[in-house]
């Protein structure tokens, strides 16, 4: 029986070189697998650090519309100079918080009730809302100004 050959196959100098290139191959995947691992997870901290801003951002801006809807607050800053408020949101990882700051009086003009001009002033506020998330490192401040037409105190 005659043994087949192939032509140009020299058993001997096999060096390995599918070997080698296979490595290489599975090098080079490893290292595009690991790469997009990365960068998903910078992508999911970027994400988690963008909603925990806007969250913060909306409790401060939720402690500004509290205030502005408190009268007695609003007329307590004017008398007394200021006045904090917590806002409850329901929510024990996130507080909420208005600074009521009296910054100026000043005459109700184009204010008539019927009364006599000298009643009634414009105490102008500025209410800084505050809101944090206790469990993740993240605060907002906003800052509103606004006008209370009250009597003259």
């Amino acid at each position: 029986m005659k043994k087949s050959t192939l032509i140009g196959f020299n058993p001997a100098r096999q060096t390995g070189a599918i070997f080698y290139t296979t490595l290489f191959v599975l090098l080079i995947i490893t290292m595009l697998a690991a790469s997009a691992m990365l960068m998903t997870s910078g992508e999911q901290k970027t994400a988690t650090n963008a909603f925990a801003s806007k969250v913060a951002f909306h409790a401060s801006e939720s402690a500004i519309n509290a205030a502005i809807k408190d009268d007695n607050a609003l007329l307590e800053a004017a008398s007394t100079g200021s006045k904090t408020l917590n806002v409850d949101l329901d929510n024990p990882g996130i507080t909420s918080t208005a600074s009521i700051t009296l910054i100026g009086l000043g005459t109700a003009t184009g204010f008539s009730l019927g009364v006599e001009s000298g009643t009634f002033s414009a105490y102008q506020l500025e209410i800084t809302g505050s809101g944090e998330i206790t469990t993740f490192p993240t605060k907002a401040e906003s800052v509103q100004g606004l006008y209370k037409i009250a009597p003259s105190g």
